[in-house]
């Protein structure tokens, strides 16, 4: 097993060993497998993998086993911010009503970037986006007060944010799937922000 790369939810995988090489060295379209992982045993071709392949495949490539719209869902259980979060229920309630509490330096900062956050993303202005990051930004500084508030969060909260409000509108769709208010996809990225800070 030579090469593993994500192709939004498929896996690319080279299950070939140098006699699968044409004449001129080119590899065989054919021996390159685009891979679901369903039950962990086969390709979508229906070629057995190995146990060592299967290992790689959800090590490497674990977003595979969710599909493209659960990527944010599989984010949350390899950073563990949704374990935290379950060990923590209305801490993030608690940080957001005592917003008033954060240094003035601190929240001017983040005013001030947050201002000029995706600016241009009709998207992030289309769900308030601003609003609900400068909330999440002030949680985080109450929640890590050792670190409080460093230039760049803003990013990485807007962007986690973004992702979660896509991931719940693709999967609106879905039987069982519980769609989450607005409340619930900020405090999940306040969680997921906290834990990328926190390590």
């Amino acid at each position: 097993m030579e090469e593993l790369v994500d192709l939004e939810g498929w896996v690319e995988v080279d299950l070939c060993n140098d006699e699968d090489d044409d004449e001129d060295g080119a590899r065989d379209d054919d021996a390159i497998c685009h891979t679901m992982v369903v039950d962990g045993k086969r390709d979508r071709h229906g070629f057995k993998l190995s146990e060592e392949a299967v290992v790689e495949l959800k090590v490497y490539a674990g977003k595979c086993r969710y599909g493209h719209s659960q990527r944010v869902a599989r984010w949350h259980e390899l950073t563990g911010s949704a374990k935290i979060r379950s060990q923590h229920r209305g801490v993030y309630d608690n940080l957001v009503s005592r917003a008033h509490e954060c240094n003035p330096a601190i929240t001017r900062q983040i005013n001030v970037d947050v201002s000029r956050t995706f600016m241009t993303s009709k998207k992030f202005k289309g769900i308030n986006g601003g609003e609900r990051i400068a909330r999440i930004l002030h949680a985080m500084a109450l929640w890590n007060p050792r670190i409080g508030y460093c230039q760049g969060m803003n990013y990485i909260a807007a962007f986690v944010l973004l992702m979660e409000e896509e991931e719940d509108s693709e999967r609106r769709h879905e039987p069982t799937y519980q769609p989450l208010g607005t409340d619930e996809k900020d405090e999940l990225t306040f969680w997921m922000l906290a834990c990328v800070v926190d390590r």
